[in-house]
């Protein structure tokens, strides 16, 4: 009776080794931005929120002094409205202190109507996720002309360049 009792342990003990979660590890988010979904007028404005724009993943041990475990804020971010494969630059700069953006960007009156695509991206190349699934759709209405199409800095409505 000894032998099937050892042999039913041993297996119990190599099933939960078998089975047995590895070390836990942490992940780092990437960057990703929300923005206004629905119809949106040229001269409008499109309002968008980037977080979680750090530039290194500190997951498997302390990251350095002064920096977070996703690095420092990342800095050169553009916005962009993308429609027919043509990126309209519409927003430049750097993330904040906290990681992230804010900013309202201007529709340019060049877009047609139809559907666009808000991106964010920086030299970093990263894939950026974006949380938004309904899609943003440039309306009919025709430009009044009195929007100004100037790029807007980050974190604020500041005019980089017309």
């Amino acid at each position: 009776m000894a032998l099937p009792q050892t042999l039913t342990v041993m297996m119990i003990a190599a099933l939960v080794l078998v089975i047995a979660p590895g070390p836990a590890m942490a992940d780092c988010v990437g960057p990703n931005i929300e923005h206004d979904a629905g119809s949106v007028d040229r001269d409008g404005t499109v309002h968008v929120v980037g977080s979680t724009w750090g530039d290194n993943c500190y997951d498997t041990g302390p990251p350095p002094p002064g920096e977070s475990t996703i690095g420092r804020p990342v800095t050169g971010i553009e916005v962009l409205l993308v429609q027919g494969g043509v990126e309209h630059l519409v927003a430049m700069g750097d993330a904040d202190g906290q990681f992230g953006f804010v900013v309202d960007v201007p529709v340019p009156d060049k877009l047609e109507p139809g559907p666009v695509k808000v991106v964010a991206r920086s030299a970093m190349n990263v894939n950026t996720y974006n949380a938004t699934s309904e899609p943003l759709v440039v309306s009919e209405r025709p430009p009044s002309g009195e929007g100004d199409d100037a790029i807007v800095r980050l974190g604020g409505s500041e005019r980089v360049r017309t």
